[in-house]
């Protein structure tokens, strides 16, 4: 009988302690729910991960901020890619597909590649098909007294500095960016000109007198531009006088030439206005 009274007190006992364990743990439980809630409205630690974050939520485990290759959303409804290939082509020649970031997008072509769009020959690093990056993309002009030179893009000539030497003969450049020869060799210096036989004095050469070409008559002198007869071989005779087998005479005062060649007056004579008086 006594046995029996100790064991039903035991069993009451038992049936204290396990309701008091389980009313502390539902106590604890809304403790750390009611704590979670005063948490979740803290401010966290800039790169720290939430407890209830997705398992793939970006933090500072180090993932790649690039796009997923395979999500077209995040490349603003672009083509996404892995690799530059895998980009569409482009139609110029100075554009060029790229990949960044895993999107398709467009990097200009280097300068100095070859183009033919909108009638450029070279890309410029910007994406533009122009004529020229450098002075040696330009052609060379045909007059030897320019350079090409290129200024934005575009193809312009320079005359070269006066002095220059413009032809195998000689030739020099002058200030208006022109050759200055004479028959391929070198120019004719100041107060001659350029004649088919060579520079000459226009003034004095009775081959091209006053001009190139005009030729005096055979025995004739060209003086100051114009053709005069000569004397004997000798200079032409000036104004007022003639041509005598002696030479230049004044007819009028000559008593050798007295009014013509040979009109010698007589010995103690003198010659007036062409006439012989004693």
């Amino acid at each position: 009988m006594r046995t029996s009274i100790l064991r039903l007190a035991a069993l009451r006992l038992l049936a204290v302690v396990l309701a008091t364990t389980a009313a502390c743990g539902q106590g604890d439980r809304g403790a750390a729910t009611d704590g979670g809630a005063t948490d979740a409205s803290a401010p966290r630690e800039a790169g720290a991960i939430p407890a209830d974050a997705p398992a793939d939520a970006p933090g500072d485990s180090g993932a790649a901020d690039a796009a997923d290759p395979g999500d077209a959303s995040a490349c603003e409804g672009g083509p996404s890619c892995a690799e530059p290939a895998q980009c569409p082509s482009v139609a110029t020649s100075c554009v060029v597909a790229d990949c960044v970031a895993g999107c398709c997008t467009t990097s200009p072509a280097a300068a100095g590649i070859a183009c033919t769009d909108h009638g450029g020959t070279v890309c410029d690093g910007t994406g533009a098909c122009v004529a020229c990056v450098v002075p040696a993309d330009c052609p060379t002009p045909p007059n030897p007294c320019q350079r090409s030179t290129c200024a934005a893009g575009v193809c312009v000539t320079q005359d070269v500095a006066p002095g220059v030497v413009c032809s195998p003969g000689g030739g020099i450049c002058d200030a208006q960016g022109v050759c200055r020869t004479c028959n391929g060799g070198p120019p004719c210096p100041g107060g001659t000109t350029c004649c088919q036989s060579g520079c000459s004095d226009t003034q004095s050469d009775s081959a091209n007198c006053y001009g190139c070409g005009v030729r005096c008559p055979l025995g004739d002198n060209c003086v100051a531009g114009a053709c005069m007869a000569t004397c004997n071989g000798g200079p032409a005779c000036l104004g007022g006088t003639a041509c005598c087998p002696a030479g230049c005479s004044d007819l009028h005062t000559d008593v050798k030439n007295c009014g013509h060649c040979g009109g010698e007056c007589a010995a103690g004579s003198t010659c007036v206005a062409g006439w012989c008086r004693p």
